[in-house]
C-alpha cells in the first residue's frame, strides 16, 4: 500500500500561481518600502496605545537589595513592554504587508 504524503508538490498550484502573480506586479523596492512603512506605523501605534492604556505592575516583595528593589521598579513591566511590542509590531507589519500584496496582485 502506497500512501501519498501531503506536501507542497501535491497541491493544485494555487500558491505557485499567486507567487508568480505577486512577482510580476510587486517589485522588491515596493516590498521593502511597505515593510519599512508598516514597521514604522506599528511602532507609532504601539507607543500611542501604551500611552493611552497605561499598565502598572506591582513591585514584588523581596529582601534583596538591588537597583530594582531600592527604586521600587517592577521588572515584569519591561518584559511585558518588550514582548508585547515584538508580537504587536510583527503581527501588524505582516498583516499590512499581506493586505498590500494581495490588493496589488489583484490589479
Amino acid at each position: 500500500m502506497s500512501r501519498v504524503k501531503p506536501t507542497l508538490h501535491n497541491t493544485d498550484g494555487v500558491a505557485d500561481r499567486w507567487a508568480a502573480r505577486v512577482r510580476q506586479r510587486v517589485t522588491l523596492t515596493e516590498h521593502v518600502a511597505v515593510i519599512g512603512a508598516s514597521c514604522l506605523f506599528a511602532t507609532v501605534v504601539y507607543l500611542l496605545l501604551i500611552h493611552l492604556i497605561p499598565l502598572h505592575f506591582s513591585v514584588p516583595e523581596s529582601t534583596a537589595l538591588n537597583w530594582l528593589t531600592l527604586h521600587k521598579y517592577p521588572k515584569q513591566q519591561d518584559y511585558w513592554a518588550v514582548f508585547s511590542f515584538i508580537g504587536f509590531a510583527y503581527g501588524l507589519s505582516l498583516s499590512l504587508w499581506l493586505i498590500y500584496v494581495s490588493l496589488k496582485s489583484r490589479q
